[in-house]
C-alpha cells in the first residue's frame, strides 16, 4: 500500500545555509549551502525534509505538534 502525501518544496533565490534542532533530542543538524527545500506530509503524521534531493530529517508529529522551518 502507498502512503499518501503532500509535498512542499520551496526554491530558494539565492543558496542558505539551513541549521535546525530537535527539542526532543536536542541534536542540531547544520547543512551545506542549499537552494531546495522540500517536505513531504504523509497521512500518518509522518514527516521527511530534504536539502537539495537529501533527505536530513524525519519524525512522526504526535496530536498538537507543530512542524516549524524557519
Amino acid at each position: 500500500m502507498t502512503k499518501k502525501k503532500k509535498t512542499i518544496t520551496i526554491n530558494l533565490n539565492a543558496p542558505f545555509k539551513i541549521t535546525a534542532t530537535d527539542d526532543y533530542t536536542g541534536k542540531t543538524i547544520s547543512s551545506k549551502r542549499v537552494s531546495e527545500l522540500r517536505v513531504e506530509l504523509y497521512k500518518n503524521d509522518e514527516f521527511h525534509v530534504f536539502l537539495d534531493g537529501l533527505e536530513v530529517l524525519d519524525g512522526c508529529m504526535a496530536y498538537g505538534d507543530t512542524l516549524t522551518i524557519n
